[in-house]
């Protein structure tokens, strides 16, 4: 009967860092955005989602319509509700990733084109 040994914490730690790409780390943060397709020739769609978890460069969404694609182009609006006016800022972005989920509906990873104009 052969045994498996786990790797030492900073093995691990180490195998996953290198099989990770992402460029800055995940927080599970829920936030509502506006979504809108920016690309010519196809279906213009807005949504409004909610994020399951974000970062400096990105997010991840669930939803269950499928206007989402790998390459979509997107503008993200993020309504500050905090202003005196309720501004809103815009950023461009696209759809990294989709993943298929049991229940029907879709995962959908973004990631903003250029942050300079979303966070400051």
């Amino acid at each position: 009967m052969m045994e498996w040994e786990l790797p030492a914490s900073e093995e691990r730690d180490a195998t996953f860092a290198q099989n990770e790409r992402r460029r800055s780390p995940r927080a599970k943060i829920s936030c509502e955005l506006r979504l809108r397709s920016t690309d010519c020739g196809f279906r213009h769609f807005e949504e409004v989602v909610k994020t399951l978890n974000a970062s400096r460069h990105g997010f991840y969404f669930q939803t269950s319509s499928s206007s989402f694609y790998k390459g979509r182009k997107l503008a993200v609006i993020l309504r500050d509700e905090s202003s005196q006016n309720a501004e809103e800022t815009e950023c461009p972005a696209e759809v990294m990733r989709v993943d298929w989920r049991a229940d029907g509906g879709y995962g959908i990873a973004v990631q903003f084109l250029h942050m300079n104009s979303f966070i400051d």
